[in-house]
């Protein structure tokens, strides 16, 4: 098996990794559904968080290893990113709007935060780690991406 292949293959499995990160946080936030058993052990899934950012990072660096550096690999790699994120969240942001507007459950600030998530910026000074989160909750992981882009 050449190099390419092998490093193919061991990135699979990182990405991999990082998908039981991500499920064993959507397990943690779901949990209540789930019987008492079953919430000892995910209880802990919230470590998903750090260990999700930690691999993507990782995976991040791998990507961009090879690039020459400058200006044009930086904007060919924001592109990609940038293209492979903001549709789904856009689409699912503005979902979350029509679904609080139509429950009548608008306030004068529905419009300003849709916005605000729009353009990744958080919803209010929180504490650590989210410092204000987004119309949709967990957005407010991108904005931690977008302000570090």
């Amino acid at each position: 098996m050449d190099n390419d292949m092998q490093e193919r293959k061991n990135i699979d499995v990182i990405q991999a990794f990082r998908g039981v990160a991500a499920l064993s946080v959507v397990l943690y936030h779901y949990s209540w559904f789930i019987s008492p058993l079953d919430q000892t052990f995910l209880r802990h899934g919230y470590f998903g968080v750090d260990l999700f950012f930690m691999i993507s990072g990782f995976l991040a660096y791998i990507t961009a290893r090879n690039f020459r550096g400058g200006v044009h690999d930086s904007f060919i790699y924001l592109t990609k990113r940038v293209t492979r994120i903001i549709p789904t969240y856009y689409l699912v942001t503005i979902a979350y709007f029509l679904t609080y507007w139509v429950m009548g459950l608008p306030n004068e600030s529905l419009l300003l935060n849709t916005l605000k998530s729009l353009m990744f910026i958080p919803l209010n000074g929180g504490v650590a780690p989210a410092f204000g989160y987004a119309l949709v909750e967990s957005g407010w992981t991108l904005n931690y991406e977008f302000f570090f882009i």
